[in-house]
């Protein structure tokens, strides 16, 4: 089991022990816009959803970075993602 997070100060994607260490970059944002504040992880399909700050855009990625989908939501401000696994909820 491992933790996810991004930051939102360098815009990369992290992934650490179960206790917060070891943290390991899996991919960096770099210069795509919108900046992104929140994470949650899809465990069966192996797959972070990421939140943009100021912008309403969740986004699906794969654990390399790969953009799997997207889709624009109100209030533009999504500061707190959690995935329901037992019915796939994505809640925001």
């Amino acid at each position: 089991y491992h933790n996810y997070l991004v930051s939102f100060g360098n815009q990369r994607v992290y992934r650490t022990g179960r206790d917060w260490s070891n943290p390991e970059e899996l991919f960096a944002f770099g210069t795509r816009s919108p900046a992104r504040l929140s994470l949650t992880y899809e465990p069966a399909a192996a797959a972070l959803w990421v939140g943009g700050f100021g912008s309403g855009l969740v986004e699906r990625y794969s654990l390399t970075g790969d953009l799997l989908g997207s889709f624009q939501v109100a209030p533009r401000f999504v500061s707190g993602l959690a995935f329901d696994e037992a019915d796939g909820t994505l809640w925001m």
